[in-house]
């Protein structure tokens, strides 16, 4: 994901979070192309300080659908929440995905860095054309996990082999 949205959108990082009705925020996946400790510590900061983040108020309401969320860091009210997850990683802005299912909401955020500078107004927009794909690959990764795997390990590699020679 980080890959695409780099390319697409000159992201820096790129942070996937699933929330349970608890309002309990779960990692699913962070990455990074600056230090490669950033993306993991703007995670840690998010954990600590999430209830002080607009994507958590919107999970915790539970309205249905998804929403588009824009920050700039001099928006977060919270300076320890800022500092943890914003300064300390360098990171200028963060456009997100937040999306409302039955058992659980998902966010995916895609972030600059202060070295890349905030996103511009076009790229916002391509952002927002983009967050459908990301929606659907969100999705599919959820299908893919409730899956049960069917046969031995040796015969899954086999058909993964025989699907996907590279």
């Amino acid at each position: 994901m980080l890959a695409f949205c780099r390319k697409c959108l000159g992201a820096d990082f790129v942070s996937i979070f699933t929330y349970s009705r608890t309002c309990v925020p779960a990692l699913v996946g962070t990455a990074t192309t600056t230090a490669a400790d950033n993306a993991r510590k703007a995670a840690m900061g998010y954990m600590q300080h999430f209830a002080s983040d607009v994507n958590f108020a919107l999970t915790c309401r539970h309205p249905a659908g998804a929403y588009l969320t824009y920050q700039t860091a001099d928006e977060i009210a919270s300076s320890r929440y800022r500092r943890a997850c914003y300064d300390r990683t360098g990171i200028a802005d963060r456009f997100s995905l937040v999306c409302f299912g039955p058992a659980r909401s998902t966010s995916v955020s895609v972030y600059r860095s202060r070295t890349s500078g905030r996103f511009s107004d076009c790229e916002l927009d391509r952002a927002s054309a983009l967050m459908p794909i990301l929606k659907a690959s969100l999705d599919r990764r959820d299908t893919a996990h409730n899956v049960p795997a069917i046969g031995t390990m040796e015969e899954i590699q086999a058909r993964l082999k025989s699907r996907y020679p590279p």
